[in-house]
């Protein structure tokens, strides 16, 4: 985990200006963004899970799993295609935690 948040301060630390320029209504309508598609995926999972009859603890577990994001996996392939730090990866880091 430490390795993780490492790895995230790192990469977003080089796009500070760019996320700060951005003015707080962009800031405000990723964050939304983020959010309504994360709830609705562990909707989706939950929903899934009820109607396949799966016990409580299976749907917990489920959606547990199913929350689960692979932030260094976006941020390498962030920094693969060219876009290593800044407003690339800010939807990356808010949607994984």
């Amino acid at each position: 985990t430490l390795l993780v948040i490492l790895l995230s301060y790192v990469s977003f630390s080089g796009g500070r200006t760019t996320v700060l320029g951005s003015g707080p209504s962009l800031l405000g309508w990723l964050i939304g963004t983020v959010l309504f598609i994360h709830l609705g995926l562990l909707g989706l999972a939950a929903l899934t899970t009820l109607l396949c009859g799966f016990s409580t603890g299976e749907r917990k577990a489920i959606a547990f799993l199913s929350s689960q994001k692979t932030l260094p996996t976006a941020v390498g392939v962030l920094a693969a295609l060219g876009f290593a730090g800044g407003a690339a990866l800010l939807p990356c880091v808010i949607f994984h935690f």
